[in-house]
């Protein structure tokens, strides 16, 4: 499976008044806010990949080399399905119909798509295509176990600017991946 992000998030999980807050910065201070934002994309970024989840909507083709019985769609949460699309037989492009020709399963956190009519398509990389509106469609809606983890992950950013270190580092107890393990999606 090969995704593609077809529409990209119009908004990231954490604002930068709250990164302000958690790295005990002046709110009018704006010297760092480039920066800062950078972090807040990086860090969105990395919880994504690390959570096997999109935080944020954004539009995603999935792309599959042929139709199984069930599909399994390698993200979560999704809010709707907006079209199944193949190549058939002839290599013509054809569309699914929903609830007749496949049903699809968004609330699992491991959401799938069960293909009713199974059609048959032609023999080609990325035959089958699946577009779907992935992601939390507001920031409140994020869990604050997943936030409160980025947060301490950009306040280690702002403590280490560097690369490497002359002292010894050691992870929290309590740190990201204890905050994010509630959450992440461990099939796939």
């Amino acid at each position: 499976m090969n995704r593609v992000i077809y529409t990209d998030a119009t908004f990231e999980p954490l604002t930068l008044d709250e990164v302000k807050l958690q790295l005990k910065t002046d709110l009018d201070f704006t010297d760092e806010d480039n920066l800062y934002k950078s972090w807040i994309k990086a860090v969105r970024l990395h919880a994504e990949n690390y959570l096997r989840m999109d935080l944020v909507q954004k539009t995603i083709d999935f792309y599959f080399d042929e139709f199984q019985d069930e599909m399994e769609i390698a993200t979560y949460p999704i809010q709707s399905i907006t079209h199944v699309k193949y190549y058939d037989g002839n290599n013509t492009l054809q569309t699914l119909t929903a609830n007749t020709d496949y049903i699809a399963d968004t609330y699992n956190r491991v959401p799938r798509i069960e293909i009713i009519n199974m059609p048959t398509t032609y023999d080609k990389y990325n035959a089958v295509n699946i577009r779907a509106v992935c992601g939390y469609s507001k920031q409140q809606s994020i869990p604050e176990n997943i936030k409160a983890g980025m947060l301490l992950l950009i306040a280690h950013f702002d403590q280490n600017r560097e690369a490497v270190s002359d002292r010894q580092l050691y992870e929290l107890p309590f740190g990201v991946k204890n905050l994010w393990d509630l959450e992440r999606i461990y099939q796939f």
